[in-house]
């Protein structure tokens, strides 16, 4: 069984540029190399919803009709209580100290778990090829740059990113936080003063409740579906974590975010007459002092980027993990990149036939 059996060994890992790749894939992690602190996975998951797919969520409401102020409520209760049962999950990592499909063998047995995993797969999937219609779009009609090329560049780092693994993951999702946090500060409290453009619209809206539980069930969907993954990238902390401590952290890292660019997003939808997101940031940013709309839009794509690489990384452990269910596997870094070089394949082709705008792609890949 792959979980019982030792991966390479780390001594033999090497230096340069291949030493900096994960070793470890579906395997347990020893406690000898377990590290990290809960508000590590705070900063992780606040960046995992701060970025580009996260806006379109709050065009949901204002698109039916439904007014600026219930949209933001809405999206504010979906988030809530779909972050409340993604972040328990996360209890699970430090405790087993392995990928969440491997510890649902225990539930739904070694290879009944396949059925999970070919859900959990979907999703992934379908997030990434969401990810990469609506980037390839924003940034071709927010800077004119050739959808093709974006959609190419983008498969090629998210691939790249998920082939280094666990700790670049963590790594590039806190830089891109530190750079990224400022310039939405900016635009938000300029929005609010009523310094960032837009104007109030004719007709406003107001409670409709098709559209307000619509806009509550795809906020609630958006955290809910990371819940299969949580402890994915929970599995290297130390068996001594506190429970409390890293719920609260995903928890408020995991909506904080969410609510803020969902709140965001209505604003964008409702004042701006926007319907995409990189073009409401470049617009509002560039409006309060160019170049900061340019500046958060890009980083912003570039967070979905990361975003992509994440659901790279957890695609490949399910695959792998259905390949265990059938056929031990020893886990090493070449089955890792073939796997995440597959899947990349797949959704970069499947991407290329999709054709939606930001809202109705993020709505359809929540709700489906």
């Amino acid at each position: 069984m792959a979980t019982d059996q030792r991966t390479e060994a780390t001594a033999s890992a090497g230096g340069g540029l291949v030493g900096q790749i994960e070793v470890h894939s579906i395997d347990w992690i020893p406690e000898r190399e377990r590290h990290g602190k809960p508000w590590l996975q705070s900063m992780l998951w606040f960046l995992g919803n701060f970025q580009y797919f996260t806006i379109p969520i709050g065009f949901v409401g204002p698109a039916m009709g439904l007014g600026l102020g219930w949209s933001i409520l809405a999206g504010l209760l979906g988030i809530a209580v779909g972050t409340l049962f993604m972040a328990f999950h996360a209890t699970q990592g430090p405790v087993f100290g392995l990928p969440q499909m491997i510890q649902s063998r225990a539930q739904l047995g070694y290879r009944g778990v396949v059925v999970a995993l070919i859900a959990t797969l979907f999703t992934y999937m379908a997030f990434n090829v969401a990810d990469q219609v609506i980037m390839a779009a924003g940034l071709h009609d927010a800077f004119g740059w050739s959808a093709g090329l974006v959609a190419i560049v983008t498969a090629v780092a998210a691939a790249l990113l998920a082939i280094f693994g666990h700790d670049w993951v963590h790594r590039v999702f806190r830089l891109l936080l530190v750079l990224s946090l400022p310039c939405y500060a900016i635009i938000s409290v300029a929005a609010l003063l009523g310094h960032a453009g837009g104007v109030a619209p004719k007709h406003p809206g107001g409670f409709v409740f098709t559209a307000f539980m619509t806009q509550f069930s795809v906020a609630a969907a958006y955290n809910i579906t990371y819940a299969p993954y949580v402890s994915d990238y929970s599995r290297y902390m130390p068996k001594s974590t506190s429970p409390k401590g890293i719920i609260s952290a995903v928890f408020f890292g995991a909506s904080g975010s969410a609510f803020w660019l969902i709140a965001l997003g209505a604003w964008m939808a409702t004042e701006l007459g926007v319907s995409d997101g990189l073009v409401g940031l470049r617009q509002s940013g560039n409006f309060i002092a160019s170049p900061l709309g340019n500046v958060t839009a890009i980083l912003s794509a570039t967070a979905l980027l990361a975003t992509m690489g994440m659901n790279a990384y957890g695609g490949m452990l399910t695959v792998l993990t259905g390949i265990d269910s059938f056929k031990k596997i020893r886990t090493s870094r070449a089955w890792r990149a073939i796997t995440v070089i597959g899947l990349t394949v797949i959704w970069y082709l499947i991407g290329l036939d999709v054709s939606h705008g930001a809202a109705t792609a993020t709505s359809t890949v929540l709700t489906r």
